[in-house]
């Protein structure tokens, strides 16, 4: 898959001369699906398109149904009124509470939900995964659609959706693969409405997947060229439609990696995968060849929370006083996020005497709440894997860890986590403050820039 940044690291751009790539302010692509809304891809690289295109007569030119795309027009999707999108019974309170309530992180992203409903964005925005109608990056906290009072949050990739307090699901950014569940593959920048009663979401880095207020898990999205990676057969390679894959699951957590799907039933909290099991990330259990459709998986344990990115997965159980982490599959073994030669089994991170309130893992490292069972108290934020961004001790040099370890946050009383590639941000503290910590390339730490920061960065919600 492309790296989408502005300035691409040289190893990923294996069909470009050296001195081509390292030409300022360009962005080396094969289609024009790899470059931004408003530009072309042109001799290998993205080019600002023309207000008209020159008709060459070829039909040769036109790109295939994967990279099609209206090379006419230059203006952005007009989005809907956003000061009607949700009723006036739904609107954001009026109390002035900034305070965070929850926040998510994807690589090229960040949003965050006060008290009061609001949701904020910032970083990067070539898709619109920010939501404000614009494909300008916003290096703080931006507002979205203010009409609505927003509860939950997910993003991956270039992609974002939200669900309403009144059980609504909108997303909004890259859509090439259909993650907006529109019916097409037109990116849109701003929040665009799935029907329905939602009471869950997990976005991924090219599909998305929620579950309904019936209990039904329904995704959409790429589907794959080799394997069923929405978890159901006789599908498009791209399903930009809802298609249900399993009924009455009331499904306790979700999560999507790059090539499979995870799912904790909540009535008896077994664990259900699907999708590519090459590196063992959907268990030991089934071959390398995966499933097509959910599979039982990691039998006879009592899971509570599941977390997958990349070719690995991790997940909480609900109790064990030996320590209640597990992560299995591949991307884990250089830092320490499984046992090295024993990826495919379920490996034990955790310690005894703690219990894991929840795990939320990237494929550069992991972090996970601590809860200590002898005490009943809160102990913190534990973090392992790469730190070469400081996204796991922000005050130490260190180049990885291999177990977890407490992060020296201000707060010993963590509330909520977020990971992605080299950067991490908790909720901590009362009243809880946001904190954020780890690279600063693409304005994750809000610091109205891109220039690296140490340690750790509390962002403000209020209004700027």
């Amino acid at each position: 898959m492309m790296f989408r940044a502005r300035y691409a690291p040289l190893a990923l751009l294996p069909f470009v001369s050296l001195s081509a790539a390292c030409q300022t302010d360009t962005v080396a692509c094969q289609q024009d699906s790899d470059c931004f809304l408003n530009e072309r891809c042109s001799a290998g690289f993205c080019e600002a398109r023309p207000s008209v295109e020159p008709d060459t007569g070829n039909d040769a030119d036109v790109p295939d149904d994967l990279d099609a795309e209206d090379d006419t027009a230059d203006a952005l999707p007009q989005p809907p009124d956003l000061t009607t999108l949700c009723p006036p019974s739904q609107r954001p309170a009026d109390s002035g509470d900034h305070t965070p309530y929850a926040v998510a992180l994807a690589p090229t992203h960040a949003c965050a939900v006060d008290l009061d409903g609001r949701l904020l964005c910032w970083g990067e925005n070539a898709r619109g995964q920010l939501g404000d109608g614009t494909l300008d990056a916003q290096r703080v906290p931006t507002r979205v659609a203010p009409a609505c009072r927003w509860n939950r949050i997910d993003l991956a990739g270039e992609t974002t959706c939200a669900i309403t307090i009144d059980d609504q699901l909108f997303c909004w950014g890259d859509n090439r693969f259909g993650q907006l569940a529109q019916g097409d593959f037109e990116d849109r920048p701003y929040p665009t409405q799935i029907p329905g009663e939602w009471s869950s979401v997990s976005v991924g880095p090219d599909r998305v997947c929620a579950r309904d207020n019936a209990g039904d898990v329904w995704c959409w999205g790429n589907n794959g060229t080799r394997l069923n990676l929405l978890g159901a057969e006789n599908l498009q390679q791209r399903e930009p439609s809802p298609v249900k894959i399993i009924d009455d699951f009331y499904a306790l957590d979700l999560a999507i990696g790059e090539h499979h799907t995870c799912a904790v039933r909540r009535s008896d909290r077994q664990l259900f995968c699907w999708g590519d099991n090459l590196q063992s990330q959907i268990g030991p259990e089934l071959g390398s060849a995966g499933s097509a459709s959910p599979f039982f998986t990691m039998r006879n344990f009592n899971w509570q929370h599941v977390s997958a990115a990349g070719d690995h997965t991790c997940a909480v159980l609900r109790d064990n006083e030996e320590g209640n982490l597990y992560c299995w599959g591949d991307d884990a073994a250089p830092y320490g996020l499984v046992a090295p030669d024993s990826e495919d089994a379920p490996h034990n991170v955790g310690a005894e005497g703690h219990f894991g309130w929840s795990i939320h893992t990237s494929t550069t490292h992991t972090c996970s709440i601590d809860f200590n069972i002898d005490n009943q108290t809160y102990n913190g934020l534990v973090c392992w894997g790469d730190n070469s961004q400081g996204q796991v001790a922000p005050t130490s040099e260190v180049a990885s860890v291999s177990t977890p370890q407490r992060v020296d946050l201000p707060d010993t009383d963590v509330y909520f986590a977020a990971v992605t590639e080299g950067v991490t941000c908790a909720l901590s503290g009362f009243p809880q403050q946001l904190r954020c910590w780890g690279s600063n390339a693409r304005g994750h730490l809000a610091t109205g820039d891109t220039e690296a920061r140490e340690g750790f960065v509390t962002i403000s919600l209020a209004p700027r």
